[in-house]
């Protein structure tokens, strides 16, 4: 077992970081009217849990997650 102090110090060392220092630097991104098929692919192969969704303009205008995936494919099943 470590040290507790160690261990403590560890543990907090993320949150002196900015974001910048942390997120992806290109990150995969999706548009809205790409098929969510391929979407869900390019997660899979690229081993993420989510994807920026860009307008035409490349503004991020949301988040889609595996959740979302997992959502509309349980509500296909009805």
């Amino acid at each position: 077992m470590q040290n507790p102090t160690t261990y403590e110090r560890y543990l907090h060392k993320p949150f002196g970081q900015t974001v910048g220092e942390v997120m992806s630097q290109n990150p995969i991104t999706t548009t809205a009217d790409k098929p969510l098929k391929e979407a869900a692919k390019a997660m899979s192969d690229r081993n993420v849990h989510l994807l920026p969704v860009l307008d035409g303009v490349g503004k991020v205008v949301g988040i889609l997650t595996r959740g979302d995936i997992i959502r509309a494919m349980a509500g296909s099943q009805e």
